[in-house]
């Protein structure tokens, strides 16, 4: 049961080390939608879907895992929990899971704050860019065509002296 247990501790660490390298990619992605720096954007959102792929990866993992368990412990897969898992293991392997269990929930809250500030950032932006369209679609809409002037009215640069 041991190894299953470092098993299940093996891939809860890789998911946090995943998702705290996602959390600086938002980060960086912030800076990028300020600076307008597209490149560095692109790149960082190509990053964040390998992360997410990975991330899925490691859950099925874990979900595989956790079946094992549950199936050993005669329980419902749905049921088993990192805490439950803890108080079940107790000692060192108990206060990992828990130490885990802790970090992930902070990174789950971090990252939705940063992607809730990217989220503002783009709205931003995409308000920023509508209002400048209309101010270019309303200012050419209203510039005057002068090689259809009277022939009463002339410009300063036109007249003579």
């Amino acid at each position: 049961m041991e190894l299953l247990y470092k098993k299940i501790i093996d891939v809860v660490e890789e998911e946090s080390l995943c998702l705290e390298k996602f959390l600086e990619l938002l980060v960086n992605q912030q800076k990028y939608l300020v600076e307008n720096d597209l490149e560095n954007l692109k790149d960082g959102v190509a990053h964040q879907q390998n992360i997410i792929d990975r991330v899925k990866d490691l859950e099925k993992q874990r979900g595989q895992l956790v079946a094992m368990y549950s199936e050993s412990e005669n329980l419902n897969p749905n049921d088993v929990t990192i805490s439950g898992l803890a108080r079940k293991a107790g000692g060192q392997i108990a206060d990992k899971l828990l130490e885990l269990q802790n970090s992930l929930l902070s990174l789950h809250k971090k990252i939705d704050k940063a992607k809730r500030k990217n989220e503002f950032l783009i709205e931003h932006s995409m308000k920023y860019i509508d209002g400048t369209i209309r101010l270019i679609a309303s200012g050419s809409a209203q510039k005057k065509d002068y090689s259809k002037r009277d022939k009463q009215e002339s410009l300063i640069l036109s007249r003579t002296v």
